[in-house]
């Protein structure tokens, strides 16, 4: 939402969906772990049962039979600690207020409806960022900060893809930018053309 002072403000719901695309390449990633180490452990767990019939380094064998089920376990442990994460969403109802400014942007988190933080980020401060089909990700060393792609305009998104250096869609940026200086240049105008002085006439 677009606000009368020229920021842009956003609302978005911390939930599961929000979290499974976040965490999508973890998930990619876990569950090739497991893959992997499953099938490495199975056929080097049978190697390693038949190496001492045709004449393989049994020890060796058994060696790549821990490396792989280290792979698997890791896998495993990956899977665990996002689907706690995603319980502990479930649970409780978080929600981001965002309001954006031309240098940097706040953050007020409420958690059952009551306020638990509120965060200045510059713009300097995101090292990274990244759109998915829902939303908006700004990254900040390990932290993330999911924007729902839902409750922007086409122009308000572009103005922060302009932002956060991602690509834009469309001229919609450029529009809204003028837009937003031809106001200014309205307001200069009607400032200036107000009579300084019609305060002391009677």
């Amino acid at each position: 939402m677009l606000t009368e002072n020229g920021t842009i403000k956003a609302k978005t719901v911390l939930d599961a969906s929000a979290l499974k695309e976040l965490t999508r390449k973890p998930s990619v990633f876990a569950l090739a772990l497991m893959i992997i180490g499953g099938i490495g452990a199975g056929v080097f767990l049978v190697l390693d049962i038949i190496a001492e019939y045709i004449g393989l380094n049994e020890n060796l064998m058994f060696v790549f039979l821990l490396i792989f089920a280290v792979f698997f376990g890791l896998g495993i442990g990956l899977k665990i600690i996002l689907g706690k994460t995603s319980k502990t969403l479930s649970v409780s109802t978080k929600i981001n207020e965002y309001e954006f400014f031309s240098d940097y942007f706040t953050v007020e988190q409420y958690v059952n409806g009551e306020q638990l933080a509120r965060v200045k980020v510059y713009n300097g401060q995101v090292t990274k960022a990244k759109e998915s089909k829902n939303y908006l990700f700004l990254y900040v060393d390990a932290a993330a900060y999911p924007v729902a792609v839902s409750e922007l305009t086409q122009e308000e998104l572009n103005v922060l893809r302009q932002m956060f250096k991602l690509p834009v869609k469309g001229g919609a940026a450029v529009l809204a930018a003028e837009k937003t200086e031809t106001t200014q240049m309205q307001e200069k105008s009607e400032s200036h053309s107000a009579d300084p002085f019609g305060d002391f006439r009677d």
